[in-house]
């Protein structure tokens, strides 16, 4: 009997132990659904609804006037909506259309947790950037820079073909956001286009005076400041002008002293006249009001033009580069990985790429560009260096720089020529593109990266460098390469001696290794220039000021033209 009881009692116990599991096991099924349910209408069906005007945000979000003038308090729903409702304030300080929406420049401020406060450019109700933002609670802080762009490519502005194909050239405006500070979002950057891409010959009106495209995009690049007294400059030394101030230009021959002011300076913030200090440079014309300066960036292969707005948005956002300093990004047929070859002949050697890349030349020259900086980086050298035979009678030779502007022949001031770990033969640049280009630019750098497994692929793919006995290695990884002449072991022996000769003869240009960088940098440690904060600095002191390698503190001399960074590597702690 006993045993019967106790085999019933366990069945009886296993029933209820199988009853109870599967009780619990639908309970958390039934609410998982639920919290899913729950998402999708907050996060998806709400925001469609109200979109389309079917609910009213004013009645979910308890909207109501805080007083004040453009501000308001609403309830956050974010966070136990039912259980500890909390209210929160908007406002708004700036510019608005016939409808009361934020429009041109303005400033909103949130202090909900997930809120931003955000000052800048606005179209109808829509931050468009530029604009600089801070999250209220966590402090993360982003950045939406505009960037113009010219593109010879069939293709979109999100996509690149497989196979590279020319087309006209088109022109366009576009606004990229980025992360600068904090957290970093994995979504980062986000690009726009915000014009075009349009026909050049169609990209004008009345807004910049009825030039050509170039005058079109420009004149609608700009920074998120709405005061541009001049508040700090950079005065450098140089060898042809004497004294270079950052931002301004001057018509004397050569400027031996420069005299700066502080002057007392009228300006509105949020409706009432206010006294503000402002530096003034005697002799000097501010650039904002004369012909600017161009930063003209040439990316890659297999790089849409939204990636190359990503590439050069983020290295503006971190750089912090003056508003005198216009970007211009150049997009050409650039492939895919699978048809490298064809990226090369078709996209960087092509007669379209090089005729398109001599129309925006010649446009910037027109449009009365005062300097230009070339910024490339992989193969997009090859394409600046394989065109230069074609587009050098468009640059202003060196040794014109030292007349007065009246006296300067017709030519496009070329200010810096920078490569970033070129994808170029480096024989074809000492021998040929090299003497060509010195004469048009007195400070020509090179990064490289004698690591670089993407240059190391393709010095394999076209069978050049250490591959094979009669090739010679890319830019990018001769670091220490680019000079004429070598190492060679003397002819007699020299007692007690060193038995080597050095007859290399350095090129006039700046090369900095990175090959010792780590923070920042990917595997294959070919493209990290615009997020490593040494290259950052050190490119915009390049850009800006306009400085020799020998001149940038945090660069250490090596050898010949070459410079090391001053930096510890990132496992280097204190203990």
């Amino acid at each position: 009997i006993n045993a019967e009881y106790m085999g019933i009692t366990q069945k009886c116990v296993a029933f209820q132990s199988q009853h109870t599991r599967t009780a619990v096991m639908s309970t958390v099924i039934v609410l998982e659904l639920l919290a899913l349910l729950l998402w999708v209408y907050l996060h998806v069906v709400h925001t469609r609804l109200v979109q389309r005007g079917w609910y009213s945000p004013r009645r979910w979000y308890h909207l109501a006037p805080y007083g004040i003038r453009n501000a308001f308090t609403f309830t956050s729903h974010s966070r136990f909506p039912y259980i500890f409702p909390r209210n929160y304030t908007c406002m708004y300080k700036g510019h608005v259309d016939e409808e009361g929406r934020p429009h041109e420049w303005g400033q909103w401020l949130d202090d909900s947790p997930n809120g931003e406060s955000m000052q800048g450019w606005w179209d109808h109700g829509v931050p468009v950037g530029p604009f600089v933002s801070r999250e209220s609670q966590s402090g993360y802080a982003f950045s939406c820079v505009r960037i113009g762009f010219a593109m010879a490519r069939a293709d979109s502005p999100q996509s690149s073909s497989f196979l590279p194909k020319p087309a006209p050239l088109t022109c366009g405006v576009g606004a990229v956001e980025c992360s600068t500070s904090g957290k970093f979002f994995r979504s980062f950057p986000l690009v726009s286009i915000l014009v075009g891409p349009l026909d050049p010959g169609l990209a004008t009106d009345s807004e910049c005076g009825g030039g050509n495209w170039i005058n079109f995009c420009l004149a609608r690049v700009f920074q998120a400041q709405a005061n541009v007294q001049c508040k700090y400059v950079m005065v450098s030394a140089d060898e042809d002008c004497g004294i270079l101030v950052s931002g301004h230009d001057c018509d004397q021959e050569v400027v031996e002293e420069v005299t700066i002011r502080r002057e007392r300076a009228l300006a509105l913030v949020e409706g009432r006249r206010t006294d503000e200090s402002a530096l003034r440079i005697e002799g000097w014309r501010s650039l904002l009001q004369t012909n600017c300066e161009v930063l003209l960036f040439i990316p890659g292969f297999n790089q849409s033009l939204a990636d190359t707005l990503k590439t050069l948005g983020q290295l503006l956002c971190l750089g912090g580069f003056p508003p005198h300093i216009k970007p211009l990004v150049f997009s050409y047929p650039a492939g895919r990985i699978p048809t490298y070859f064809q990226a090369k002949a078709v996209g960087a050697e092509g007669d379209e790429t090089a005729s398109a890349l001599q129309q925006i030349l010649r446009d910037l020259l027109a449009a009365g560009c005062r300097q230009l900086h070339i910024l490339a980086h992989s193969m997009g050298a090859h394409v600046f260096l394989s065109s230069l035979r074609r587009t050098c009678s468009l640059f202003l030779p060196v040794v014109s720089a030292r007349r007065p502007q009246d006296a300067l022949p017709y030519g496009l001031p070329l200010g810096t020529c920078t490569f970033l770990n070129p994808d170029s033969p480096r024989g074809a640049f000492i021998s040929t593109h090299f003497p060509t280009l010195r004469q048009f630019c007195s400070r020509i750098t090179m990064y490289g990266d004698s690591n670089d497994t993407a240059l190391r692929w393709s010095e394999l793919l076209n069978r050049t460098g250490r591959y094979k006995r009669w090739g010679t290695p890319s830019m990018g990884r001769g670091v220490f390469e680019m000079c004429q002449g070598q190492v060679v072991r003397r002819s007699t022996s020299v007692p007690m001696g060193n038995p080597f000769e050095d007859r290399r003869v350095f090129l006039d240009m700046d090369v900095v290794d990175t090959t010792w960088v780590q923070n920042n940098v990917q595997d294959i440690r070919h493209s990290f220039f615009n997020l490593n904060r040494e290259l950052v600095e050190d490119l915009r002191e390049l850009i800006v000021a306009r400085k020799r390698a020998a001149g940038r503190p945090r660069l250490v001399h090596r050898v010949g033209n070459v410079y090391s960074f001053l930096a510890a590597p990132s496992c280097v702690v204190n203990r």
